[in-house]
């Protein structure tokens, strides 16, 4: 009885040893960063001082059903990529899906979110296909998928042979300050983005209109975490998308 009793506790022992803190105490909140970038209405930092948007209500959902503690990690979106491809966050909301990104990071099966891109310009630009931007300066966000990607803009630019010159910008609000004050000829970001602020700075969308995508959390390759959180975000957002009365839609109609 004594040998059992012992060989069970360090066959318990080992097995501690073998599992990270935070699952090893019981009800402890496993603690999960995760990067934040300025793109309202999806993600962004309120007056208060906290973290608001579309992906994060998702995120608290699945955080406070698998007890987890979110920590937000501020940055630029070329930042937080660049946190995420280190391993320095655990996941990154609002990433679009591409053969290079893949390779960087890892994706789960279920995107969140479909959005696309649009040109914005002044009211009293000419601008309106692809062809008008010939000679023509863009505000663009440094990084995005909507700029290097395919189907981007600047692919787009190419296959029509159009001549252009691209500002690369830290967030998409400095694309609509740009155009708005004249320093660019029209700026290209997300769809949610121009419905929610075009008419603040009195911008028009053109109908320039390209690259549609789906957008997932993503993870860094080979981190310790990386399966666990993919598997808990592929379950709930899976059975969330599917339950027309689930939390999923009281965001996506309050924020889109």
């Amino acid at each position: 009885m004594m040998q059992r009793r012992l060989l069970l506790g360090f066959c318990l022992l080992m097995l501690g040893a073998s599992l990270p803190a935070t699952a090893v105490a019981a009800g402890e909140p496993l603690t999960v960063r995760v990067g934040v970038y300025e793109n309202p209405p999806k993600i962004f930092t309120d007056e208060l001082d906290d973290v608001a948007g579309f992906w994060p209500d998702i995120l608290a959902f699945i955080a406070q059903q698998e007890n987890w503690n979110i920590e937000y990690v501020h940055g630029s979106w070329t930042e937080c990529l660049g946190m995420l491809a280190s391993g320095e966050i655990d996941m990154m909301p609002d990433v679009a899906h591409t053969a290079e990104r893949a390779a960087l990071y890892q994706f789960p099966a279920e995107s969140v979110y479909t959005s696309w891109s649009m040109v914005y310009v002044r009211e009293d630009s000419a601008i309106q296909s692809v062809l008008d931007l010939e000679g023509k300066t863009l505000a663009v966000l440094k990084g995005s998928v909507n700029v290097e990607g395919p189907n981007g803009i600047k692919e787009l630019v190419r296959a029509f042979n159009i001549q252009c010159a691209f500002n690369e910008v830290g967030s998409y609000g400095e694309v609509f300050t740009q155009v708005a004050s004249g320093a660019v000829d029209a700026g290209v970001v997300s769809k949610d983005h121009g419905y929610q602020h075009s008419d603040e700075v009195g911008l028009v969308a053109t109908p320039i209109i390209f690259q549609p995508s789906q957008l997932y959390f993503a993870f860094p390759r080979g981190a310790s975490l990386t399966p666990s959180l993919i598997a808990a975000t592929d379950r709930h957002v899976r059975n969330l998308k599917g339950d027309r009365n689930s939390i999923y839609y009281d965001p996506l109609q309050r924020w889109f």
